[in-house]
């Protein structure tokens, strides 16, 4: 049965309009209904066609007009504006409606031929408002999360287009773009669209479109629409509140509270004591209780939920402490002048006055007084003074206070020397260094001489001779070896030794026996026994391949190095007498009394 009703309404469609079925009829397309602001414009759109046989006819004698329904009696009058008839464009624009222009109209088409028709098929409605419809606006709701990118359209009827409604938003998060659309039914809209990228800035706010209609007399009537944004967004604003506020004497207690901004809510806040660059974690929760003190007065808190952390500035707690005098502070002196510095901290700033022995200073033309606020709690104060102000007095104080204490420092000027005292001083230090060291290099050089004289005279040879496993014997020992060479008689000293024959005395003077008057007298040379085999160690005919070679030297140059040490020593030696040439290495030594060439 549906099936049927189809058929039959598209055979009635076809008849009456020719579109379906191939013929053209008589047509019209407008709108159903139309709202007009009251003393505002209106245009209403339509288009038409006619059957073929009238195409001839439609020229531009062709006229258009809105009659009543049944009648040819003109109802929406004067038509300020309309399409191009040979065109079949029949929209209609009116300036200025009224009241009585309200209700249904259909459109007549009248030419100077026989084309002469009025489109029934279709009626329009004319509607009056005193207020325009709100704008729309899409999407009807905002919730995002913070850095996302949002587009709203605000959208307006127009149904006067040439004076079609202007669009703002508010607040102006960023620039619009409006254009001019046309619907299916072909009446018009006015379009904003606002683009901006969602910040924590625009959560909870109103978002407002207006639209602002034209009308007669430059009077404008305005509607709105409106939507609350959501935005998530991570902790915000993130701040610390002290209680109580403002300057805090120290060893108080303090109570620290961490604010922040943030949807979701935040989960959890910790603390933080600023130290320099150092950040040291003290707490959690989102009050923290601490007791103030001058050395740790800087805190922040962070705060985190889901989306991020929030970090508040450093809070510098004001807390008042009486003042005190760093370390730093001291005197130095400068040609004739002495600059002294005095630095010292406290809060509120302290106030810092010089003193010589009990005696104020002030700024004057001999007294130069500075002062250097470092920070809010931080003063250095110099002053500088001439020698000749201090040369009578001992002591400069430097003296600061506030309104909780004061506290002094005591510069000593004893040990302020004048420039030439101190060169001076510097002279003779380098002076007596100087004197020291010279003395030292002199004793060091006389040491040095003695020992190369006694380790190059006479006494070092005996010491060498006695160390080397006895090698001088006493005339006794010698005497009692079967092959030793018997002592030499005066005749032979006498010839042997020509330049020493003045010595002929054959008596022997044991030694020690009136030292001073002996000296030695003679040298007589003896063969060594070799200890180990029974054999004489001059006897070298039996081993002069087995020998120990450090025991075979030549006697003849001993001879000579002892003749000629006993000739440098300027002939303390009176006889040196080699009793036969012969490989040895042992001698007797002969004590004889000494002769001055007064006895001689």
């Amino acid at each position: 049965m549906a099936r049927i009703q189809t058929i039959f309404t598209l055979i009635m469609v076809c008849l009456m309009t020719g579109f379906l079925c191939g013929k053209r009829e008589f047509n019209i397309k407008i709108p159903e209904t139309v709202e007009v602001l009251t003393g505002s414009c209106l245009t209403i759109p339509c288009s038409f066609e006619i059957r073929e046989e009238h195409d001839k006819n439609l020229n531009r004698s062709c006229e258009g007009k809105w009659v009543f329904p049944k009648t040819q009696i003109s109802k929406l009058t004067p038509v300020d504006e309309i399409g191009n008839l040979t065109e079949k464009n029949c929209t209609s624009t009116f300036l200025n409606l009224n009241s009585g222009h309200a209700g249904d109209s259909l459109f007549r088409l009248e030419c100077d031929n026989k084309l002469k028709w009025t489109f029934t098929i279709q009626t329009v409605t004319v509607k009056f408002i005193d207020l325009p419809p709100p704008p729309t606006l899409t999407p009807s709701a905002l919730t995002v999360k913070e850095g996302t990118s949002v587009s709203l359209t605000c959208s307006a009827p127009a149904s006067c287009p040439s004076h079609p409604p202007t669009l703002t938003w508010t607040p102006k998060l960023a620039d619009s773009q409006e254009t001019l659309k046309e619907n299916r039914d072909q009446t018009k809209v006015q379009i904003s669209v606002l683009n901006f990228t969602a910040s924590h800035l625009h959560h909870g706010k109103n978002i407002t479109c207006t639209a602002v209609y034209w009308k007669h007399g430059n009077s404008h009537v305005s509607v709105h629409s409106s939507l609350t944004s959501n935005i998530t967004y991570s902790p915000k604003d993130t701040r610390v509140s002290i209680i109580p506020s403002g300057p805090v004497p120290v060893n108080m207690n303090v109570s620290l509270t961490c604010i922040s901004d943030a949807r979701p809510p935040v989960k959890n806040y910790s603390w933080y004591r600023a130290d320099g660059e150092q950040e040291t974690l003290i707490g959690h929760g989102r009050v923290l209780n601490i007791t103030t003190s001058i050395n740790n007065r800087d805190y922040f808190c962070k705060a985190r939920n889901e989306l991020g952390t929030g970090r508040s500035n450093i809070t510098h707690i004001n807390v008042h402490f009486p003042p005190w005098i760093r370390p730093l502070s001291n005197c130095s002196t400068a040609g004739n002048q002495i600059n002294c510095s005095c630095e010292t901290e406290g809060n509120p700033a302290p106030n810092v006055t010089w003193s010589l022995n009990e005696k104020t200073f002030h700024q004057s033309e001999t007294t130069e007084i500075n002062k250097d606020y470092l920070n809010k709690t931080y003063l250095r104060s110099s002053i500088i003074l001439s020698l000749s102000q201090i040369n009578n007095f001992t002591t400069l104080i430097c003296s600061s206070s506030n309104y909780l204490g004061s506290t002094k420092h005591q510069f000593s000027l004893k040990d302020l020397k004048t420039p030439d005292e101190k060169l001076l001083l510097l002279i003779i230090l380098l002076t007596v260094a100087l004197l020291v060291l010279m003395c030292v290099l002199l004793f060091v050089f006389r040491f040095l001489v003695r020992r190369h004289k006694l380790n190059t005279g006479p006494l070092a040879e005996r010491k060498e001779v006695t160390e080397e496993d006895n090698i001088y014997a006493n005339t006794s020992e010698l005497g009692e070896e079967e092959d030793a060479a018997q002592p030499l008689n005066d005749s032979q000293r006498t010839s042997d030794n020509s330049p020493s024959s003045a010595a002929t005395e054959e008596s022997s003077v044991s030694p020690g026996n009136d030292q001073e008057d002996v000296t030695y007298s003679s040298v007589t040379f003896k063969a060594k026994r070799n200890r180990k085999d029974g054999k004489k160690s001059g006897d070298f005919t039996a081993c002069k391949k087995s020998c120990p070679t450090e025991e075979r030297f030549e006697v003849e140059d001993a001879e000579k190095n002892f003749v000629h040490n006993a000739l440098e020593m300027g002939t303390v030696y009176a006889e040196v007498v080699t009793k036969k040439k012969v490989e040895c290495e042992y001698a007797s030594v002969h004590f004889k009394t000494k002769k001055t060439n007064e006895m001689v």
